[in-house]
């Protein structure tokens, strides 16, 4: 049914919804060393926009973990989505999300009844709270994914080497995750984080243990490209190139007022963050490809680069640039972009 309706292939993962870390632990089947470090995850970080990946226990069907040997689970910070899971006296209820595969994550009612409006569907809402009421959600982006899992080596699991890996970024910092791990005992971490590039994102075929994993998501439908400029060319320093669009027939979408001199030549323009601040910019990136998806004359989308550095939600930021943009790299002017 998920499928069908969000044209969503098998081999994407679901993940678990619960509202109480009590059956986080029935859905996993781990050691004592991972149970710790995923209480404490937990404890910290739940509910909000964490999913936690660990062994899967006989209560998961494989058709949720994709045919994996993992699950990941996560405890919405909602209170209309917390009441829905208590209320279905079910241990989690395993759900996508609320849009089309593939496509730009939604962030408002709105947004999900314009992909799935045809579909049988039900939007549930709290109208006495604004921030529940059709407006945007608190984060912007989706949960962090972080997989957690020891050496199985059939000895004493003290002293084992805990793997902690970030397979996608989200909403919680890579550097918030390795402080609470840090802090989780004497045993040997090895946190780390699956960066986006080709080699490192999976194909349409392969199974995963997390969504969100495939180089191309979250994408719009125009062709979208990032930008690495911090200052805008004139035409007469460039010799050679490879026209991709007029200029005014983009959307731009910058990011600390890198691209500002643009605002009067291409067909939409916006700015994530004016002072560039990641975390304004993480909350602003969908609902911004949203509105310059459907803008009047786009023909493509131009998303400036936030810099380098894994601070706050930099990587998060960068991350879902580099997705919806397939990792294309683009020049512009004030009458083209190139390559």
């Amino acid at each position: 049914e998920f499928s069908l309706r969000k044209k969503r292939p098998h081999n994407d993962p679901l993940i678990v919804h619960i509202c109480d870390q009590k059956n986080a632990e029935r859905l996993w089947d781990v050691s004592e060393i991972e149970l710790k470090v995923l209480r404490k995850l937990g404890q910290v970080f739940w509910p909000g926009p964490l999913t936690i990946v660990a062994r899967k226990s006989d209560n998961v069907p494989s058709l949720i973990c994709a045919g994996t040997e993992f699950v990941g689970v996560r405890m919405p910070n909602h209170a209309v989505a917390l009441n829905l899971i208590r209320e279905s006296g079910l241990c989690g209820i395993a759900a996508p999300s609320a849009n089309t595969f593939g496509h730009i994550s939604p962030t408002t009612a709105d947004h999900v009844y314009d992909d799935l409006k045809d579909e049988d569907v039900m939007i549930l809402h709290d109208p006495s709270q604004p921030s529940t009421a059709g407006g945007p959600n608190g984060v912007g982006v989706e949960s962090t994914v972080i997989k957690v899992a020891a050496e199985r080596n059939g000895q004493e699991e003290n002293g084992s080497k805990v793997y902690v890996s970030m397979l996608r970024a989200g909403g919680v910092s890579l550097e918030a995750v390795r402080s609470v791990v840090s802090d989780c005992g004497e045993w040997n971490f090895d946190v780390c984080v699956h960066g986006f590039s080709e080699s490192t994102s999976s194909t349409e075929t392969e199974a995963t243990v997390a969504p969100g994993q495939l180089l191309r998501h979250y994408a719009p439908k125009q062709k979208t490209f990032v930008t690495k400029q911090r200052s805008i060319c004139s035409s007469a320093e460039v010799d050679s190139r490879s026209t991709l669009a007029q200029t005014s027939n983009v959307a731009v979408i910058d990011f600390g007022e890198s691209l500002h001199s643009l605002r009067e030549v291409c067909a939409f323009y916006t700015d994530l963050s004016p002072s560039g601040d990641v975390q304004q910019a993480a909350k602003n990136i969908y609902s911004q490809l949203r509105a310059a998806e459907i803008a009047v004359g786009v023909q493509a989308i131009i998303l400036c680069w936030p810099g380098e550095g894994c601070e706050g939600l930099r990587f998060t930021l960068r991350d879902k640039m580099y997705r919806a943009s397939e990792g294309k790299v683009c020049n512009v002017d004030q009458k083209s972009v190139w390559v």
